[in-house]
């Protein structure tokens, strides 16, 4: 069997891929733009190439600048792309919290060493060049999650359910997700991505699950927590196909003379979560989701030892 690497030489690895994914240059898409527009200009984005960038670098150049640390930090944000690209080596990995905070001091080294510019790059065609700031880049580290590679068990079951560039997604969906893969998540998680009959669907699936269960109290079981949106989500359509039908029979200035005001509920957007609720019931269940309302639990306390288990479930 092949021995992990020692922690020294698997922070080396992906100091070095975060440094030759820096040295690519971070591309900056236009919805990026729009908001530096919006937040450090006006600047007319559609100018001649360069004008934006140097008017972002004298910003980011002057030490006075209140902004400056805001717009590096945002510069400085790693894309989907750049997570995609990064998450083989984290996952071989497997850093630590500790190691990942290792990784920080690793990689300022080696930026400090560095000669080659990292460049932001624009949609324009222009770029510019970022300051080594310390602190930043480790904040970049941060947002990359080094330490929350998600369960084995899952990555091998996306790799046998997906394509590899759906599952590549799927993984860095997982590493950037709210949860602390607890054994019950981790099961939950597994059940959903191994039962659901339709592979196209599972990525929307999953997405929907993680956010889901990024939500849910601490101990609080994921089964009930399908329960509760689904009623949440029922009674919500309700109200929205009600308060759809009463603009179809009456005015605006009359219903709003009446003293109704309307929510922002969307039938249409509520019937997709409810879509993907019903999926996800059924991969764990087998059954539709209305059956949630009637799943009665009985505490049927703890164990480690599977025959025990069985014991525990009248099996043994």
């Amino acid at each position: 069997m092949d021995r992990e690497p020692p922690a020294r030489e698997r922070i080396a690895m992906v100091a070095r891929a975060v440094l030759d994914l820096l040295g690519q240059g971070l591309d900056q898409d236009r919805e990026g733009l729009a908001f530096l527009d919006s937040t450090f200009g006006p600047w007319d984005t559609g100018s001649l190439p360069g004008s934006l960038a140097e008017s972002l670098g004298s910003l980011l150049a002057d030490p006075e600048s209140s902004q400056a640390a805001l717009l590096l930090d945002f510069l400085l944000f790693p894309s989907a792309q750049a997570k995609a690209e990064l998450e083989p080596v984290l996952a071989q990995a497997s850093l630590s919290a500790a190691e990942a905070l290792e990784l920080t001091v690793v990689l300022a080294d080696m930026l400090a060493e560095n000669t080659n510019p990292i460049l932001a790059r624009f949609p324009d065609g222009s770029s510019l060049a970022l300051p080594a700031n310390p602190e930043a880049f480790s904040r970049f580290v941060a947002r990359l999650a080094p330490e929350r590679t998600p369960p084995p068990e899952l990555t091998t079951a996306l790799s046998a359910r997906l394509a590899p560039d759906q599952a590549l997604s799927a993984r860095v969906s997982l590493r950037h997700s709210r949860l602390a893969w607890t054994r019950a998540e981790t099961a939950f998680v597994r059940t959903v991505i191994e039962g659901l009959p339709e592979r196209e669907s599972l990525p929307d699936v999953l997405a929907f699950v993680l956010a889901l269960l990024g939500r849910a109290e601490p101990g609080q079981p994921p089964l009930d927590l399908l329960a509760q949106r689904h009623r949440e989500l029922t009674a919500q359509l309700g109200q929205a196909q009600r308060l759809d039908q009463a603009r179809t029979q009456g005015s605006f200035e009359v219903l709003s003379s009446t003293g109704l005001r309307a929510p922002h509920l969307h039938a249409d957007t509520l019937r997709q979560e409810l879509t993907l609720l019903d999926a996800a019931c059924r991969a764990v269940t087998g059954r539709a989701a209305q059956s949630l309302d009637s799943v009665t639990r009985q505490d049927l306390g703890q164990t480690d030892d599977p025959a025990g288990l069985l014991e525990l479930l009248g099996g043994g």
